[in-house]
């Protein structure tokens, strides 16, 4: 649609309504062309409001849109690898969209309300259900969080700890450390 047309559309005071079929194969269309959701707004003349409203009222259409995204990702990301994208391969401004339109080198996993060992694991379990990461993802992220648990309990148990002969525990070098430790465990 033109941009003659749709100040007609706008002026005229018609509103686009939904149509699914037309939509969804417009839609279709729009991610096969690597577009974004600006591209498929202005051809079906409607604001992005709308089409985020569409997304929550047509299922059908949430599930295209679900599945579509998928295939417009797909083209971006093997973008670098083709022989178009090897000529004048513009990485900041593939990064860019891939970060903007598909979530690329963001975090999936839910932020925790508070920074606590259970308020973290909670969010990782919540991420998990919801399907933001996978149970690899799961079993990384969690083993980080228990090591960082045991980390923080050796740096309180260590930081009170001083040698026989008043040296500190975190002044110790190497060799004294230990040895500090072996003499603790007897």
């Amino acid at each position: 649609m033109d941009i003659e047309a749709v100040t007609n559309h706008i002026v005229g005071g018609r509103s686009t309504k939904y149509e699914e079929e037309k939509h969804i194969r417009l839609l279709a269309k729009i991610m096969d062309n690597s577009e974004d959701i600006e591209a498929f707004c202005a051809e079906a003349a409607i604001a992005k409001t709308t089409f985020y409203d569409w997304l929550k009222a047509h299922p059908k259409f949430r599930e295209a849109y679900d599945i579509l995204i998928n295939f417009a990702e797909r083209k971006w990301k093997s973008y670098p690898l083709s022989e178009k994208g090897a000529e004048n391969f513009n990485f900041p401004y593939w990064n860019m969209i891939m970060r903007n339109r598909f979530g690329f080198g963001k975090s999936k996993v839910k932020k925790a309300e508070d920074q606590n060992f259970l308020s973290k694991c909670l969010a990782l379990q919540e991420s998990l259900e919801e399907g933001t990461i996978g149970v690899q993802e799961y079993g990384v992220l969690m083993s980080g969080y228990v090591n960082e648990l045991k980390g923080k309990a050796l740096d309180r148990l260590l930081s009170k700890e001083t040698h026989n002969d008043g040296t500190h525990i975190s002044d110790m070098n190497e060799k004294e450390l230990v040895d500090f430790i072996i003499a603790s465990k007897t």
